[in-house]
Formats: structure tokens, sequence, C-alpha cells
């Protein structure tokens, strides 16, 4: 948790107009900076120079600064992408040859044997976190390595309190997967330089299968899988229900497919636009989810492009989604597009496996 020392002055510090300034926030924050740095992996030898760079970030956003109200919780946010940085660095690094080795510092020589174990999960931890996405890492390490409490990071983050818990929970689970990763490629002697990314840590064979798993059934939609392919048919209406219903499966897929995963939906003709609430609860999904997606095809069958492919992309331009997503007519052009960001048993799927999975998700009622 904070300590006084930490927050003492956030609304204090102030240059000539009452707002935090360059300079002030060097005098109250520099040790905190220091401290952050630290948990964050740096190294002491190299602390005085990471925390200059800290402080030559804030003076080029002097600006921004001024209109921040909480500056420790923004200064720990330049502090841990500094220090992801320098993890990079170090990580390409190369090794230097010395004659002899040198004697152990005398914060590692006075450690006792729990302690050094405990230096060692951290550095795990924070390879493990090197190895997410730039959202999902951030989350983790500001809140459970920054003692940022979650209203904190939904501030600033941009987002509601209950969207923030919801990412960090996601993030977690990924974390997880990196993690029984690492462990199973150490217990087999696999170098590191050779682990597998996140998205392949699950072996192929406890998940992908290119036959259609059916997950659910309903009036609105009807929800399968085949490889890490998600396949809903939505025959006739985006409900609010329906769309909590697709949440709970989404976070049910990622949990078994290794973090990513590839969305394909098909509309059908008589399908009803999504009220107000529905909208909101799908401009969710894509922000929640959006770094998990492999790409995101939708295929309209019928007069519903008129209607969904419209509303569908303003809702996307909210969530500015980083992966692919097209709007197809028909479900064969869907299937061809959206084979190639698909996973398999024996690698993508083949749009005809696709399109006939979809084929009989569709005949299937509820």
């Amino acid at each position: 948790m904070e300590s006084k020392e930490d927050t003492g002055g956030v609304r204090g510090e102030v240059g000539a107009r009452g707002r935090a300034t360059p300079s002030s926030t060097y005098q109250v924050h520099g040790e905190q900076v220091r401290r952050t740095l630290r948990r964050f992996g740096v190294r002491e030898a190299d602390l005085d120079d990471l925390s200059h760079e800290v402080f030559i970030i804030v003076h080029a956003q002097r600006e921004q600064l001024a209109g921040v109200d909480n500056v420790p919780y923004w200064l720990r946010a330049i502090c841990w992408r500094v220090a992801a940085g320098y993890r990079r660095r170090a990580h390409h690094r190369r090794e230097v040859a010395v004659g002899a080795l040198p004697e152990a510092p005398d914060e590692v020589a006075g450690t006792t044997h729990e302690e050094i174990e405990r230096l060692h999960d951290r550095t795990r931890l924070l390879d493990a976190l090197d190895l997410l996405d730039d959202s999902q890492r951030e989350l983790i390490a500001l809140h459970d390595l920054g003692d940022l409490p979650i209203t904190e990071l939904a501030r600033l983050v941009g987002c509601d309190r209950k969207t923030a818990q919801k990412r960090l929970t996601m993030a977690h689970r990924q974390l997880a997967a990196v993690l029984r990763g690492e462990l199973a490629a150490r217990a087999a002697g696999q170098p590191a330089s050779q682990r597998a990314e996140p998205s392949a840590l699950v072996p192929a064979s406890a998940w992908l299968s290119d036959r259609l798993q059916v997950i659910d059934i309903t009036p609105d939609m009807n929800v399968g899988r085949i490889g890490n392919v998600l396949l809903t048919v939505w025959s006739r209406s985006a409900s609010l229900e329906a769309m909590e219903r697709l949440w709970d499966h989404i976070s049910d897929l990622l949990e078994t497919c290794g973090g990513r995963f590839t969305y394909l939906a098909t509309v059908d003709a008589v399908l009803r636009p999504p009220e107000a609430e529905a909208r909101r609860k799908i401009v969710e999904i894509l922000k929640t989810f959006g770094p998990f997606f492999d790409a995101y095809g939708t295929a309209l069958e019928g007069r519903t492009s008129r209607i969904v492919q419209p509303v569908m992309t303003g809702l996307a331009m909210l969530t500015r989604p980083q992966f692919p997503m097209r709007f197809l007519l028909g479900v064969p052009a869907a299937a061809e597009w959206i084979a190639p960001h698909t996973q398999g048993p024996g690698g993508p799927l083949a749009p005809n496996a696709i399109a006939t999975a979809i084929g009989h998700l569709r005949r299937l009622e509820s």
C-alpha cells in the first residue's frame, strides 16, 4: 500500500499557478521514482540513469503534468515503461567473458536462501511480464507491483472500475498461462530462447480440433468452436443478455486456448439491431478482449448488411481495435478471409472446414 511519504504533497506540490511542475515533481518525488524503478526490476547501479530518463520524460510531458491530479500514480506509469525498456535492453545485451567471477555484492551475499529464491521468483515474474502485450503488462505491473488501487488504475487507463477489474483478471489469466509454460519449459530443460510465445503455451492437442464443438444454443444465438475460432450465429436479437453470455464464453475460451483466439460471427437477415444497453456491452467486450483477438470477421447474410455493418463499424471505432476486422457477404467469403488467422491441430484451418462448421451450427435449434 502507499506510504505517507509516497502520497504526501500530491495536491500540495505546486508551481507558480498552483499546478505541479517538472522541478517540483523532481524535488518531491525523486526518491519515490528510485524506489519504484527498483521495484520494477532496475539494478541499483542503473537507478541514477533510469531516474534521469524518467524525469526527461516528465519534462517532455510538462504540459500534460500540469493537468495531473495524482502525480505519484502518473509517475508510476512512466517508471514502468522506462523499466520495461531497460529490461528489454538488458535481455539483448551480449554477455562479456571475464577471467573470474566477481564477488557477490553485499546485498546478495548477506541474504538467506529464502530471500534468494524470492529474488529469482521476481526475475521470472518480470521475464513473464515481458511476454505479455503492453496493455496487459501495464495493468499487472501498476496494480500488483506498484500497489495501484483498482480505482486509480481505472482512471489511469481511462475506463470504469468494473472494466478495469475485468481487464486485470484477463491479464492475470494470461500471465498464469505464461508462467505455466515457463515452468514446463524449465522442467524439460528447454532454453529460455526457445520457449513458446503466450499463444502457443497450451499444447495444441489439449484444445485444438478441426471438428465443431457446440457451446451454447439459444433463440438469439448459437455458439460453437472449431480450432481457436469462436463461432456465433445470430438469428433474432443481439440483446444485452446474449452479449453477457458471449462475454462468459470468451472468458472460458481464453482459459483453454492459450490466450489468443479468432472470432467469426454469422448474422442472419432477420436479426434486429442491438439496443443501447447491448451496444454498450459490445463496446465493453471489444475493449476488454481486444488484445486477445487475432481477427474478427462477420458474415452478412442478405439485407442485414445495410444495418449491421454500419452499427458494428461505429462501435468498433470507439474501441480503436488493433486486430483485423472485416464484414463480408456470405459465409464462404468470410471463411476464406478468416482462415489464415486461425489455428487448428495441424496449422490454419481450411475455409471449407470453417464454413461447414457454421452450416451445422446454424441448423441447431434450442
